[in-house]
């Protein structure tokens, strides 16, 4: 096991790397992208400890240097992306944002009378129209006696 990684050491070093894969899973749903930090973390020191762990060992140190290089990478990659989309959605900026949309939900004075005075001319031709239907048929009734 000369030039070989041992088995500890390539252990830390895959973890380091689906670590980063899963941070960078994550990086691409904009609700989650600041929890992808978490796993990207997690990839740097998993990463650290089997360069430590491969330099101690005199062991091939390729896959725990790669490791580091692409968990730096993802974590660069997630910053980037928090940082272009501004924490609000997704990174090619098509966000829903609502703060300048606050009159879409505000009443305007002048509005609610003239809905209220529909309310009430259609409210007033029904019962105009029931009174007329009730008159004649009184008429009716009187006529029939």
């Amino acid at each position: 096991m000369d030039n070989m990684t041992s088995p500890p050491t390539r252990t830390m070093g895959f973890i380091g790397i689906v670590l980063s894969a899963i941070a960078i899973g994550l990086a691409t749903v904009p609700s989650f992208r600041l929890a992808a930090f978490i796993p990207g973390i997690l990839a740097i020191v998993f990463s650290t400890i089997s360069v430590f762990q491969a330099s101690r060992n005199r062991n091939d140190m390729a896959l725990c240097f790669a490791s580091l290089g692409i968990s730096l990478l993802v974590n660069i990659i997630i910053a980037v992306l928090t940082l272009i989309s501004d924490g609000k959605g997704s990174a090619d900026g098509n966000t829903t944002d609502f703060s300048d949309k606050h009159h879409l939900f505000e009443m305007k004075e002048d509005s609610k009378p003239d809905k209220e005075s529909d309310d009430r001319e259609k409210t007033t031709a029904k019962l105009d129209s029931l009174v007329e239907k009730l008159k004649s048929l009184e008429s009716e009734s009187v006529d029939n006696e």
